[in-house]
């Protein structure tokens, strides 16, 4: 993978936005599969391309909804996803409400495939809880999920495959067996404990150190920390993130 340093040119959040983080320092358990798809499940939204176009794989997304502020949400996806501008983008949530997102109070980071999108609505959606992408092991057990096609949510297991503190070329940092598809960029990366450890951005090919000759298929995302290392630097507020322990953890 080719490496890239990022430009020091953050993205502007609200600064009274909440973002909800896990102890990093507390020991969890491993959650069974379908409780991890649950949480996935209620925290994943599909988005669709703007007004004009036709819907379809090539316009469609997957989107994670990550803060909120007031009736404000913030959802984390892939910069390629809503890097056109245009009307509008329809973001859909679990209960299948449609909420405008507008393209121009979209944020994208500079040289890393990430964006938050904004919506506005009353209702009361999961938020997910963030992981600590620094913490990850090669060969664990991750899960993904999105909306492949923009149509039907898919839910997956694989391993972590290669994991780089520095960033790749658009941040792609995370390589992962698990199965993707186009829809499905901006879908949700999980630990065995349901946190959000990084964002799926395309598929590719790595080369391993053992079989310089060979590549092996694998997915391609932008780790976790990523964000949360961008996040004062943003304007939030560090008082306004709250550290939540295990005893603490909202039941699912």
């Amino acid at each position: 993978m080719l490496l890239k340093k990022p430009s020091r040119r953050w993205l502007s959040v609200l600064a009274s936005t909440t973002i909800v983080l896990l102890n990093l320092n507390s020991t969890c358990l491993a959650l069974p599969r379908e409780q991890i798809e649950e949480i996935a499940r209620q925290s994943t939204a599909r988005i669709y391309g703007r007004e004009g176009t036709v819907i379809g794989v090539e316009t469609a997304g997957s989107v994670v909804l990550i803060a909120r502020d007031g009736n404000t949400y913030y959802g984390l996806t892939n910069a390629h996803v809503v890097r056109e501008t245009g009307d509008y983008f329809t973001l859909v949530t679990l209960d299948a409400q449609e909420h405008r997102v507008d393209p121009k109070q979209t944020k994208l980071l500079p040289n890393v495939d990430l964006a938050v999108v904004r919506f506005i609505s009353d209702r009361n959606y999961p938020l997910i809880q963030l992981g600590d992408s620094d913490s990850l092991q090669i060969g664990q057990t991750i899960y993904l999920t999105g909306w492949l096609g923009g149509i039907m949510r898919y839910f997956n297991e694989g391993k972590l495959v290669e994991y780089t503190s520095q960033l790749t070329q658009e941040g792609l940092g995370l390589a992962y067996s698990n199965v993707s598809d186009k829809g499905m960029s901006g879908g949700s990366l999980l630990d065995e404990e349901g946190r959000l450890i990084g964002i799926h951005s395309a598929r590719g090919r790595v080369t391993r150190n053992s079989e310089p000759k060979s590549s092996i298929a694998v997915g391609l995302g932008v780790p976790i920390n990523t964000l949360i290392q961008l996040a004062p630097q943003a304007g939030l507020d560090p008082a306004l993130i709250t550290i939540l322990n295990s005893a603490s953890r909202p039941t699912h």
